[in-house]
Order: C-alpha cells, then sequence, then structure tokens
C-alpha cells in the first residue's frame, strides 16, 4: 500500500513535470535546448514507466500518447515515435475492452431484472404445478424460453394451493 502511494506520488510529480514541458512544447516561439529536450524525454518515459508499475491502464495509454507527440514534434525519433503510439494503441484496445465487459454487465443485469418477475412467479406456480415445474426445468436445463406466464392460471395455482393449505390448517385445528 504505501509503496503504491510512493510510485502514485512520483507519477504525480513525473506527470506535474510533463505539464511544464507541455506548456514550453506548447509555445513554438520559444527555442528549447537540447537539455531541455533529454529532460523532457527522460520524464516521459518515466511517467510511462510508473504507469507501468502502477498497472493503471488509462494512465499508460495517456502516458504512450504524451511520449509519441513529444518525439513527433521536438525530435527526428519517429521509429520511437510509433513505437509510443503502437504501444499507447494496444493499451487503448485494452481499455476498450473493459468498457465492453462494463456495458456486458449492465445488459445482463438489466435483462435480469426484466425477467426477474416472471421468474419468480414461474417458480412459485412450480412448487403446486407439475407443467409449470417441467417448463422451469427446461428452462434450467437448455436456457430454453419460459413461456409467457399467464395471470389468471398463476392466480388459480395459488388460490388453489392457498385454499388447500387453508382447509388443511382448519380441520387440523377443529381435531
Amino acid at each position: 500500500m504505501q509503496k503504491n502511494r510512493e510510485i502514485k506520488n512520483l507519477l504525480d510529480c513525473a506527470i506535474n513535470k510533463l505539464v511544464n514541458h507541455i506548456n514550453i512544447i506548447k509555445n513554438m516561439n520559444q527555442l528549447i535546448s537540447l537539455s531541455k529536450i533529454n529532460e523532457a524525454e527522460m520524464n516521459y518515459t518515466t511517467a510511462v514507466d510508473y504507469s507501468n508499475i502502477l498497472n493503471d491502464s488509462m494512465k499508460l495509454t495517456e502516458a504512450y500518447e504524451l511520449l509519441a507527440k513529444f518525439y513527433l514534434m521536438n525530435t527526428d525519433k519517429y521509429e520511437l515515435a510509433k513505437l509510443s503510439a503502437e504501444n499507447g494503441l494496444k493499451y487503448a484496445q485494452t481499455n476498450e475492452n473493459l468498457i465492453y465487459n462494463q456495458l456486458k454487465l449492465w445488459y445482463s443485469m438489466s435483462k435480469a431484472k426484466l425477467m426477474e418477475a416472471h421468474y419468480l412467479n414461474t417458480v412459485v406456480a412450480a412448487q403446486y404445478n407439475s407443467d409449470d415445474m417441467v417448463d422451469l426445468i427446461k428452462w434450467k436445463d437448455t436456457r430454453h424460453h419460459l413461456p409467457l406466464f399467464d395471470k389468471d392460471h398463476f392466480m388459480e395455482v395459488t388460490y388453489n394451493s392457498f385454499t388447500k393449505t387453508t382447509n388443511h390448517i382448519n380441520q387440523s385445528s377443529s381435531i
């Protein structure tokens, strides 16, 4: 935990330095000395390294994007710019997969919520009716669609079971 905090602080420092270098780079009228370019390159690569250590794909994507932009705009190291961009794209695809998985989760949860009432009615009716039990078993084993549930059928099945239970209780108490 402490190590992650230290790494996060180092990453924040590196990002602050990057912001300073970005401000310098944005002003194209200023001449950037070779030592400043080397220092900026070291800061960008440090940000990539720290993001990689933290295993934060969003930060890593951003760091590779900044590094690729730096190489293109301020140096002649186009091969490194291409490599940085490719690495950034790889992590961007990972981030898209995370979003895709989140969307799949929300879809599954909403689908489950939509069928919840229908499924619960079938479970309740299946306790008292063998046809409903067969439908429930088919659905469980084969993921066959549950038949549309008839409200009148549900009321009849549950009412009959309720009256049987009530009559049984009345008979037991009269004895």
